[in-house]
């Protein structure tokens, strides 16, 4: 019994030593550990609770692929950039690891990432695993793992490398929970550093978080929510879900989760839908009536004063569009088409009217007051996607939706509204700013009415449609991208009128899948499952395409069935890729996924992706996923890819290292088995090496001066070396040849062919070809469509043709395109005497065509020309200056900048003669002529009836023309000097003037240099001579008589008095004529005439003031009317 009895106690402290040992620490022995080879060298220490790994391969760092493990010194080791140490448990005992301590050396403290995963080379930081890091000299980091993990990744992510000196592993039994500490406060905080700082060593965390602001990740058509790390998991606890809140929440370190508890403080919403649903929920919290926030953008779908409708995408909820009314308080310019940014919103829910206890109506639909100064950014031109509407009936439930009305009905006009019928349905249409109905009104064609349904939305009771845009339906469209943008509007119905090129045919998936493609966009043409189509292949080109684009599901593209009508009408022909980025696929995708926008830029369209290279394991937590990767600048942009679909090559043809171009359609979830937006190579030819190129300097053509020199660079950072030969036998890329190390020079005509080596890899062969000519070749030559020194019988224009190179070394019509003439105010025509001396005698206009400039004689340039020629006789000469031409283009530096003009260098000069029978007209020469005057000059006479010239040293005489009427500086008149005294009836000096009495003929006297002058009597009533007392001159105007083709007469002035029984001029006494109040006045019957002969009898007493002709019965007399 005693026996017994000790061994029940042995049993009983055994037991009871078992179970005080809940954990153990263990230091590894680091002398110990082996290497391990295989595809790559690697450490390994074990103990009988714990292995420890330290690896590579397939590994990441800051830097790129992590490097090979040190094996030099096992004891020791270096854990660098991209390296991580597994920690596994091999006891059943111990299970779990819940510490791990690592000691190291000096300041080479690496930077740890702690987790129990990993992703593409890196490890997932675990909030559970928390880490305690040292920067102190020979420190020692501390990793707690809460709940414990039976196997952990610690990897070094940081250029400094881990130099390991001890590591000591705690193991826990299963079900191990460390005691935990018992919080104490609440702590206030704003980042998951801080959630987990607060945390310590418990395993739930209660706090105040201050602005959270979350994050929404979406996989397929899955969404999860997630704290502001991008990590933990966020639980919203039945609150919907704002964009920024503050929060009393509960951190739980065991599943990574954050829970909400209660929400203190609301600042914005992602979208207006989860502010209306938030309110719905939570009527009695105060922060839902401020105005809050809206974080994502929403695009104007109308507009109708300050009631401003919008539509945004929400694809959490659904793939249709979310329309809200907001009413904007404050001025703004917000049109259809603008996106906003973001803005500031409050709610305000409907109205309604209780009819009685069981009915109500609606009065006003629910709105969002908008402050107009919270506006952010607008973006102007985004589409607006309509819904079409299959009737006009109770449209109450789609108030404030932008919609497409359905065809087939009218516009009709009453009392000055506007409606829309259908049969017997009827619908109000108010049109936007800007937009006419009136054209349409009782019009019968297939109308496209897109805009707003507004009920209740404007005013109280509103029930119309505010029409953005009405147009008669066109659906044969000119372009690819004319119907997708249609579609994406709700006209989906269409065809292509003009023909599109196959840029991809190919049978996959028991389907012909038929990429088709302009310059504006692609198309994707599918046909019946298990028909195969080999009459249509890449490169024909179609017609008759035809069907229905649908958008209304934005998350892939529209296919089309291959129509009946489609049809070849050519081969051979391609569609010129466009280039893009992996960021700009991603927008795209993100947009049409996520934020309802239609994939119409780039999905089904051929394109060009250069720089990327492929990801060295699987993404997304599927082996059958990997990306390629793109640099965009700091970042690195990935676009995934199945190896189902590209497995001919994934394995084959990418490349993890080396960069590639891809040319292939953008692949919408269309012909790849995952549901990606992708690229889709059409074969291995659409995938090459992207090293940049090699640049030779100067570009090939030709050259000026004794030699030149050449150099060659390539700034691609995998270049190694640039071989060049001037063999074309020889292959720089196989035969030996010259090693480029630096400029080198040529000195006659040379070819070069060279390529770069990157690697183990090699670029294509380039060549460039150089001319080397001398200085003296520099010369720019002039052909004239006149030959030098021809003799003409008239100039109108002429012609000349450039060729040469420049003085910059440019080949007219090769680098050369167009010569100018600076020469519009520079005397480029030249009189030639004959002994040589030039006279600049005019301006030649001219036209430029090309390299050649037309020079011509124009009459506002001061020529004596007949119809458009110079007929004058004699030498002349055509001279263009040097400098005075330009040729172009103008050149510019390396950054676009413009470079001074290159100007003519030399002087072009064309001789030639102009020999007619033509003799130019010369002006005559005014000159002083002695002669006589029958009567005398300065004679009295009782009447003037004609006065005879003669000039004594003339031989000849000739009356030039003087024309049809009298003109004082054409005719010759005689003329009236009244003498002055005063005006006895209306006061004032008169006299001093002289007035033409009389205009007079003339004709050459027979037999002497003679001229007659007579008065011209029917210019003055009949009368044949002067006889009214008074002064008198005769003017004969210069250039009336000619004396020869050279002389002509200067001007003459004869004096005269006539003395008789005449009519006083100032008082009319004789015969009882006479002036009064500017009327005059006579007895019997009278006429009276202007001294040119006019009768103005039935303008008397409103005849203006001067000499009048007054006839009686039987005299002529002067009056003068003033």
């Amino acid at each position: 019994m005693k026996k017994l009895t000790s061994i029940f106690a042995a049993l009983f402290f055994a037991i009871i030593a078992v179970f005080a040992q809940e954990s153990k620490s263990v230091e590894i022995d680091l002398v110990a550990g082996t290497v391990k080879s295989g595809l790559s060298k690697s450490i390994v220490w074990t103990t009988d609770s714990i292995q420890i790994t330290q690896e590579s391969r397939s590994l990441t760092g800051t830097q790129g692929a992590a490097g090979a493990v040190d094996v030099t010194d096992v004891s020791k080791p270096k854990l660098t950039d991209g390296q991580n140490f597994v920690f596994k448990t091999t006891s059943l005992a111990y299970p779990q690891i819940i510490n791990i301590d690592i000691t190291y050396e000096g300041t080479n403290y690496g930077g740890l990432v702690v987790g129990t995963a990993r992703s593409g080379g890196k490890v997932t930081a675990d909030p559970k695993c928390v880490t305690t890091p040292s920067t102190a000299e020979n420190g020692t980091h501390k990793i707690k793992i809460i709940g414990g993990a039976q196997q952990l990744y610690v990897q070094n992510y940081n250029a400094t490398p881990l130099h390991v000196t001890k590591i000591v592993v705690t193991c826990a039994v299963a079900g191990y929970v460390e005691q935990e500490e018992a919080q104490t406060d609440t702590a206030t905080v704003t980042s998951m550093q801080e959630v987990i700082t607060a945390l310590g060593t418990r395993t739930k965390v209660v706090v105040l978080y201050k602005n959270l602001k979350p994050i929404t990740k979406t996989s397929g058509q899955f969404f999860d929510d997630y704290m502001p790390d991008g990590t933990t998991k966020l639980n919203m606890g039945g609150y919907t879900l704002p964009a920024d809140f503050d929060c009393y929440g509960t951190y739980s370190a065991a599943d990574a989760r954050f829970t909400v508890d209660s929400i203190t403080g609301l600042h914005a919403f992602a979208n207006l839908y989860l502010l209306k649903n938030y309110y719905e929920s939570n009527k009695t919290d105060a922060n839902i009536l401020n105005p809050l926030n809206i974080t994502e953008p929403v695009v104007v779908s109308g507009v109708d004063g300050n009631n401003v409708f919008v539509q945004y995408a929400y694809a959490r909820i659904s793939n249709d569009m979310f329309n809200e009314h907001l009413v904007i308080n404050g001025n703004h310019t917000l049109k259809v088409g603008d996106q906003i940014a973001t803005f500031t919103a409050k709610y305000n829910k409907s109205t309604s009217l209780t009819l009685d206890e069981e009915n109500t109506t609606l009065v006003r639909n629910a709105y969002f007051s908008v402050e107009a100064t919270s506006l952010g950014t607008i973006t102007a031109g985004n589409t607006i996607k309509y819904k079409t509407l299959s009737s006009i009936r109770n449209i109450a439930t789609q108030a404030g939706v932008a919609a497409q009305l359905p065809a087939g009905g009218i516009v009709v006009k009453d009392n000055n509204k506007y409606f829309y019928t259908i049969g017997t349905d009827s619908l109000q249409l108010r049109p936007a700013t800007g937009v006419d109905l009136e054209s349409f009104v009782g019009k019968e064609m297939e109308l496209s009415i897109k805009g707003i349904i507004d009920y209740c939305n404007t005013a109280d009771y509103a029930n119309a449609f505010i029409v953005n845009n009405i147009k008669e339906i066109n659906t044969n469209y000119e372009t690819i991208s004319q119907w997708l943008n249609a579609a994406s509007e709700g006209e989906g119905e269409g065809s292509l009128k003009n023909p599109v090129v196959v840029t991809h045919s190919e049978y996959k998936n028991s389907k012909q899948y038929i990429f088709i493609g302009d310059a504006t966009g692609g198309l994707c043409l599918i046909g019946a499952t298990g028909t195969k189509i080999d009459s249509i292949k890449t490169g024909h080109v179609l017609t008759g395409i035809t069907g229905k684009l649908d958008f209304s599901d934005t998350k892939k593209v529209p296919q089309l069935s291959v129509p009946n009508s489609i049809q070849v009408v050519d081969s051979g022909k391609t569609v010129e890729p466009i280039e893009v980025t992996i960021a700009e696929l991603l927008k795209e995708e993100d947009d049409a996924i996520n934020n309802g926008i239609p994939a119409t830029k780039y999905a089904n369209r051929l394109v060009k992706i250069r720089k990327i290279t492929k990801t060295a394991s699987w993404i997304k937590n599927n082996p059958r996923l990997f990306g390629l990767i793109q640099n965009n600048g700091e970042e690195k942009d990935t676009l995934t890819y199945s190896t189902n679909t590209l497995s001919a090559y994934h394995t084959a043809v990418f490349s993890t290292t080396i960069p590639m171009s891809i040319v292939g359609v953008v692949d919408f979830r269309c012909i790849n088995a995952n549901n990606l937006y992708s690229i889709y190579p059409r074969s291995a030819e659409d995938i090459k090496d992207d090293f940049d190129q090699p640049v030779i300097s100067p570009k090939p053509g030709t050259y000026y001066g004794e030699e030149l020199e050449i150099t060659i660079t390539c700034s691609d950072p995998a270049m190694t070396n640039i071989y060049y030969t001037f063999d074309p036998e020889i292959d720089p890329t196989l035969d030996e040849c010259e090693t480029y190390e630096g400029p080198f020079s040529i000195t006659k005509d040379t070819t070069i062919w060279y390529a770069v080596e990157y690697g183990d890899r090699y670029s294509e062969v380039y060549s460039a070809s150089y001319r080397v000519r001398p200085e003296s070749e520099k010369v720019v030559s002039a052909t004239w469509n006149i030959e030098e020194g021809k003799v003409l019988e008239s100039f109108e224009s002429v012609t000349v043709t450039f060729a040469g190179v420049d003085s910059v070394g440019r080949e007219l019509g090769v680098d050369v395109t167009e010569v100018v003439s600076n020469t519009s105010s520079v005397q480029t025509l030249y009189s030639v005497a004959e002994d040589g001396t030039a006279t600049a005698i005019g301006i030649l206009p001219n036209v430029r065509n090309g390299l050649s400039i037309t020079y011509s004689v124009a009459e506002d340039k001061g020529y004596n020309l007949v119809e458009g020629k110079l007929l004058k006789n004699g030498n002349y000469r055509i001279v263009i200056p040097q400098g005075a031409l330009v040729f172009n283009p103008r050149r510019k530096d390396e950054n676009g900048n413009s470079l001074p003009v290159v100007k003519s260098t030399q002087e072009y000069v064309l001789n030639f003669s102009i020999k007619n029978d033509y003799k130019e007209k010369v002006d005559p020469v005014e000159v002083e002529a002695t002669f006589t005057v029958d009567p005398e000059n300065n004679s009295t006479l009782q009447a003037i009836s004609e006065v005879v010239v003669t000039f004594t040293d003339k031989t000849s005489i000739a009356i030039n023309e003087m024309g049809e009427t009298p003109r004082p500086d054409l005719w010759p008149f005689l003329n009236q000097v009244a003498p002055g005294n005063e005006d006895d009836e209306l006061g004032g000096a008169v006299g001093g003037m002289s007035q033409p009495v009389a205009p007079m003929l003339c004709e050459v006297a027979e037999g002497a240099a003679a001229v007659r002058f007579y008065i011209a009597s029917e210019f003055i009533g009949g009368a044949t001579e002067i006889t009214t007392e008074g002064s008198y001159t005769l003017t004969i105007p210069a250039g009336l008589i000619a004396f020869s083709e050279t002389e002509v007469n200067k001007a003459i002035t004869l004096n005269y008095t006539v003395k008789g029984s005449n009519v006083d001029v100032e008082n009319v006494t004789i015969e009882n004529i006479y002036t009064y109040n500017g009327t005059i006045m006579a007895e019997g019957e009278f006429q009276i005439f202007t001294v040119t002969g006019q009768n103005v009898t039935n303008m008397n007493g409103r005849l203006a003031n001067g000499i009048y002709v007054v006839r009686t019965a039987n005299s002529v007399n002067k009056v003068i009317v003033k």
